[in-house]
Formats: structure tokens, sequence, C-alpha cells
């Protein structure tokens, strides 16, 4: 794991691309990229957040199946990292940190379809010929700030 940049970086011509004066939807006008190095990769993320592209089960899985596979292609990193800044033991790190969220991930992937199914409720003489349910929908972007002292754990799993 490199030290330094955390955050993935869009290209130039993205993070220069963000609208202005939307009237609060969310989106930045030009002079607060120069200020704030992120608010281009935010925009980027709402827009697609927006788009309802991360909506379907199929897509999730997707990504969660990417973070499994993050996971295990970057394990030796990880443990260099933590070894060098937190001086943590490679098998420490691999059970506290990275099969922790492997396991995690595998019980999310196991149970996502049924967390995501709309949850049907009682209804009253009056509205019996109406539809009544709880439908789970994400809000949005959102911003996760982990402890120091399990870094990848604490913040994959929340």
């Amino acid at each position: 794991m490199e030290t330094g940049t955390v955050f993935p970086q869009l290209p130039e011509s993205e993070a220069k691309r963000a609208p202005g004066g939307d009237g609060g939807n969310g989106s930045v006008d030009g002079d607060a990229l120069s200020r704030n190095p992120y608010a281009g990769l935010v925009s980027h993320l709402r827009a697609s957040w927006l788009s309802g592209k991360t909506r379907p089960m199929e897509y999730r899985v997707a990504q969660l199946e990417a973070l499994g596979r993050f996971l295990d292609d970057k394990k030796q990193q990880i443990m260099d990292a933590t070894a060098s800044d937190l001086g943590k033991a490679p098998f420490e790190t691999e059970l506290s940190e990275i099969l922790m969220c492997k396991n995690e991930l595998h019980e999310t992937l196991s149970n996502l379809s049924r967390w995501m199914k709309d949850e049907k409720v009682d209804r009253i003489l009056a509205v019996q010929l109406d539809s009544a349910f709880i439908r789970k929908d994400p809000y949005g972007v959102v911003l996760i700030i982990a402890p120091w002292n399990y870094p990848i754990h604490l913040f994959l799993v929340p």
C-alpha cells in the first residue's frame, strides 16, 4: 500500500468539468474545485450515484467481489504498510484486517438479496387496496473516516 495519496485521482479533464450554479443539487463551481482537491472526485461519485447505476444488485455484487479481489491482490502491500506505519505483525494484520473484511464480504454477498428486498407492512382497513412496503434505498455518497488502529477493517466494515 502506498503512503501519501489515499484517494484515487480523477483525470485532470474530469476534475475541471464540475458544473456551477446548480441550485443546491450538490455539484460545485470551479472556484470550489481550486480550493478543495476532492471536490471533483465527489462530484464524479455523486453523478454516478444519481445516474442510478449503483442501485441494481448485480452492480453491488460486482463491486463487493472487486473489493474481495483487491484485498487478495494487495494483501502483501497492506501487511507491509501496517507493519511500517503501525508496527503490526503480518499475522495480526492478516487476521484482524484482511480476514475480518473477507468474512464480512462473504456475509454481505450471502445476504444482499434478502437485505435489499422490499419489506411488506400491515395495512389498515381503509387502505387495503393500496400496497404498503418499506423500500431500503441508499441515500447517496458518504464519507467514511476510520480510526488509525485498524485502518482497513474499521474503514471497510463500519
